[in-house]
């Protein structure tokens, strides 16, 4: 399941945390967006990471070496 999938759920419970926070509707949605966007960024970064380490992967001799998470 991909984390991106996750951000509706997650946005839907800091929601309520931003609004006591930050009465201004306007600045509570740009934090939001902020979060959200920082949110797919690092998904992204992770995702590039997992690629790296499956391409270090594919050039070893024995699959025996896969990380947990690749398999």
């Amino acid at each position: 399941m991909e984390f991106v999938a996750l951000l509706p759920a997650l946005l839907g419970a800091v929601g309520p945390i931003l609004a006591r926070v930050l009465p201004d509707e306007g600045h509570r949605l740009q934090e939001q967006l902020d979060l959200q966007k920082a949110l797919i960024d690092q998904q992204g970064d992770l995702s590039r990471a997992l690629a790296e380490v499956m391409k270090a992967d594919a050039g070893q001799e024995t699959p025996l070496a896969r990380p947990c998470t690749v398999l």
